[in-house]
């Protein structure tokens, strides 16, 4: 399950850990995780939406480096991220059973 997964990649150094995935069209969630609502759940959901790829699950892993990004440096931080990581990851066809 995508709980499981989320569970197995955290890292008790992060400051955040924020997630995004969708199982098929329009069944999906995603997770701000302590950030601004709608700032890193949201913007990493849009890039996988964008990707146009099914099954998928993004987790970004966010270390506090003492600068302040603020909401619009967040979403572009976020969903930037993930738009590079599903344009760079490799993908295969799954043909569904019946």
């Amino acid at each position: 399950s995508a709980h499981s997964f989320v569970c197995k990649v955290l890292d008790p150094r992060a400051t955040h850990e924020c997630w995004a995935y969708n199982v098929i069209k329009e069944r999906y969630r995603f997770s701000d995780d302590g950030e601004p609502g709608g700032t890193a759940g949201r913007p990493i959901y849009a890039a996988i939406e964008n990707s146009g790829v099914d099954g998928v699950m993004v987790v970004v892993t966010r270390y506090f480096g003492g600068t302040k990004l603020g909401t619009g440096g967040l979403v572009r931080a976020y969903g930037g991220i993930a738009a590079d990581c599903l344009k760079d990851a490799p993908t295969h066809i799954v043909k569904a059973k019946v």
